[in-house]
């Protein structure tokens, strides 16, 4: 059922016309249809809403055969849905449609009309820079001259589809290159140097042939964009967006929803890291105007937003963001990893809720037994200067507000971590809290002595540039306070 309900979403961004035909009103094609459309109900649900009967039925397994075969033909004659109806992924689909259809006709030498279909492929793909849609035209033009007995002309177009292939080869390793290190950064919340240095020499090669093509230009500005960001170099960073936005103007049929989502994402990051709220909730508002949990980046959009709301000290707020993301049909689906970072956003929200005295009723956190919390962030181990120091972090002072924290065995747990996974490798102003957090661990969290390591905190904090660190769930000044209304609490 999951499949139908995942083609139906792609379906519904713009239904064909034709969708009547392969599915008509009234029939129980439809009426599978239109149950699957409701994600509250389950396959046993739904089979016994059409036949009455137990799971296994066979003709409601036939009947989902024949949906998901409806739907195959729906989605292959539809058209490309994007927030960007005119990017080159529309251009290409019917491009390569047509190139089928060429094909087709060549397969039994006829030629004449092929020609004709595949020289108007050539002009559209030229004029979006699609060069595999070139290189695959330019073969089966020599395929019909060598049919045709001209000589010159196959070996002219032999010698354009090689060279677009090299062309194709390298936009496919600029591509590859981005989605390599989309990849790796995805479920970090880290600020890597080891990654920032390994862009720079991934982006050197490309510089070459950024000429060849807007593809190869569009993959470079990614890569600084993720350098950057990776080294919270801010002044480059705010300059490669813009810069980036300017190229996007130029090449508007470059920018597709994935695209949209990953700009505006680090244009919220950077605002987050700059502290201007107003700009951030600005973009977050817009992203959450196209993106759905059954595509599954409304989560990236609401993890963002989430981290917005704590900085901006709007507990309630955050706590409907929690519930939007763990109420979700999708949530269960997710990798292990986002849901564990879901569950330290949880655990951070309960923490500071404790501190200010609210009552914020988080379901969703096993209050009572934190062991449950421990084992479901394990999968963010490996972000040890992100997720994982986060976690971290928030496991002492949720043993600490527990009163149930051995201090100078936590203390030695600190200092073990900070040798073993933090030196030289985190940002600045983490690497100055975790230090008074240890400080603190060392006292017992005593209300004297955390008044007596504040002044020195805060004046470490300002001797540095003030501009965020990603894994700031809460920035630091503001964690740190929270920390004294618990030692406060403690007396």
């Amino acid at each position: 059922m999951d499949l139908i309900r995942e083609m139906a979403h792609v379906i519904e961004q713009d239904r064909p016309k034709s969708f009547g035909l392969l599915i008509p009103k009234d029939s129980k094609l439809k009426k599978l249809y239109d149950l699957a459309l409701n994600p509250l109900l389950s396959e046993r649900d739904i089979e016994y809403k059409i036949y009455k009967s137990k799971t296994g039925d066979k003709r409601f397994l036939m009947l989902k055969g024949n949906l998901i075969n409806k739907l195959s033909e729906l989605i292959l004659i539809g058209e490309h849905s994007d927030i960007n109806k005119h990017n080159y992924i529309k251009v290409q689909f019917e491009c390569e449609k047509q190139l089928t259809i060429a094909k087709k006709l060549l397969f039994v030498n006829v030629y004449h009309n092929a020609e004709k279909i595949i020289k108007k492929v050539i002009k559209q793909a030229i004029r979006h820079h699609l060069a595999n849609v070139e290189a695959e035209s330019y073969q089966l033009m020599r395929k019909i001259n060598y049919l045709k007995g001209f000589p010159e002309q196959t070996e002219e177009y032999k010698e354009l589809a090689a060279k677009r292939l090299q062309v194709s080869s390298k936009v496919d390793e600029a591509k590859g290159s981005t989605e390599l290190f989309l990849a790796e950064i995805k479920f970090l919340r880290s600020q890597s140097k080891n990654i920032a240095e390994r862009c720079s020499k991934y982006i050197l090669p490309l510089v070459a042939y950024d000429k060849d093509s807007p593809f190869i230009e569009l993959a470079i500005l990614r890569l600084r964009l993720i350098k950057a960001h990776q080294e919270n170099d801010l002044e480059e960073w705010s300059h490669t967006l813009t810069e980036l936005e300017g190229f996007l103007r130029t090449y508007p049929h470059l920018l597709t929803e994935h695209l949209t989502l990953e700009l505006n994402v680090s244009k919220v990051k950077y605002y987050l890291a700059v502290r201007d709220h107003a700009k951030a909730d600005n973009t977050l508002s817009s992203l959450l105007k196209f993106t759905t949990f059954e595509a599954f980046n409304r989560y990236e959009v609401l993890a963002e937003q989430f981290t917005l709301r704590c900085h901006q000290e709007k507990l309630p707020q955050a706590k409907r963001i929690i519930e939007k993301a763990y109420s979700s049909i999708q949530f269960e689906m997710l990798d292990g990893m986002d849901k564990a970072a879901w569950s330290i956003r949880t655990a951070y929200l309960h923490f500071a809720s404790y501190a200010q005295g609210l009552k914020l009723d988080l379901k969703w956190f096993p209050e009572k037994n934190l062991t449950t919390f421990f084992n479901a962030s394990r999968p963010i181990s490996k972000d040890k200067t992100g997720y994982h120091f986060q976690f971290v972090i928030i496991r002492i002072l949720l043993l600490h507000i527990r009163k149930s924290i051995d201090y100078a065995s936590e203390h030695n747990s600190l200092k073990v971590y900070q040798t073993r996974h933090l030196k030289s490798n985190l940002p600045i102003r983490s690497t100055i809290f975790y230090s008074f957090l240890i400080k603190l661990t060392k006292a017992h969290f005593s209300q004297a002595e955390y008044q007596s390591l504040t002044r020195g905190f805060l004046e470490k904090l300002h001797e540095h540039p003030v501009h965020i660190e990603h894994c700031e769930i809460f920035t630091y000044e503001n964690l740190w306070r929270m920390i004294g209304e618990t030692t406060i609490k403690k007396g």
